[in-house]
């Protein structure tokens, strides 16, 4: 199988920036942002108990890690709770914890909502930082300290925990993925970098019969983790540049045995049409 995407799980008192660093970050990564309060909204959820608080965190976890099948994802969320926190870094051990650390006083003065006034008038119960205790992270992968670095600083801080890995893209149809683009894929590997085998989206026929989960199965038999698969959400029709894009267009003469291989006579070979 491929290897899970992270989630960058960012926790902190309220008001302390996760969802401003969030954003950002999620912009840099071009990843989905789960904002703990837009989910609250969704879900019609108001329990702010602890009960409630835990349910939200792991069901905020099982929604980041679907995400990561495909893409990183960025998780902004209170989450005071640290043996909650634990029990989901076991679960999804892709999870990126990052403390997003902030004095309480510049979080009261950050306040936009006047939720921390509102907590101390008694107008929000079990709120984290008045009523609840929120219990800082012992090993976090980064702490962040929104109170002394702007914003491009503590982001930047963050990217430091991405895998910016060198990948060969190798795209085709792969109906079906056979030696030949094994190959390649190993021409890629020998060159020092990891191949990304992206799998283009056709329809199916009678030439294209084998669906995207079909070949993604076929691919990750073969090459295990030695290799990245993404399925394109379009065909393409070429590939086009003006001056040199800044990378390798490489175009492979292969060995006769392996030129000699036929995806058509492997179709028909495995029965002809598949879609009838």
């Amino acid at each position: 199988m491929n290897k899970m995407k992270n989630i960058y799980w960012l926790t902190g008192l309220p008001s302390s920036g996760k969802s401003t660093i969030g954003k950002e970050l999620a912009r840099h990564l071009y990843a989905p942002l789960l904002d703990g309060d837009e989910i609250r909204k969704i879900r019609g959820d108001t329990d702010f108990s602890l009960e409630g608080r835990t349910a939200h965190m792991k069901f905020v976890a099982y929604l980041a890690n679907l995400f990561s099948s495909y893409t990183e994802s960025v998780v902004a969320l209170v989450s005071p709770i640290r043996a909650i926190r634990e029990e989901i870094k076991s679960q999804y051990p892709n999870v990126r914890e990052v403390y997003v650390k902030c004095d309480p006083e510049v979080c009261k003065k950050r306040d936009t909502k006047d939720m921390w006034a509102r907590a101390f008038n008694g107008e929000i119960p079990n709120f984290t930082g008045v009523q609840q205790e929120y219990e800082e992270p012992l090993t976090p992968d980064v702490t962040i300290e929104s109170d002394k670095y702007p914003l491009e600083q503590c982001v930047d801080k963050i990217l430091e925990l991405h895998d910016y890995t060198r990948m060969g893209v190798e795209p085709g149809r792969f109906q079906p993925w056979h030696n030949g683009h094994k190959w390649v894929a190993e021409q890629i590997m020998e060159r020092g970098h990891k191949p990304l085998i992206m799998i283009r989206l056709t329809p199916i026929d009678e030439n294209n019969p084998y669906s995207a989960e079909e070949r993604i199965k076929m691919v990750q038999e073969e090459m295990g983790d030695k290799v990245e698969i993404m399925v394109l959400p379009y065909d393409i029709a070429g590939i086009y540049c003006g001056r040199t894009p800044g990378f390798e267009m490489l175009q492979y003469n292969p060995p006769q045995e392996i030129e000699n291989i036929s995806a058509t006579n492997i179709r028909k070979q495995e029965g002809g049409n598949r879609h009838d």
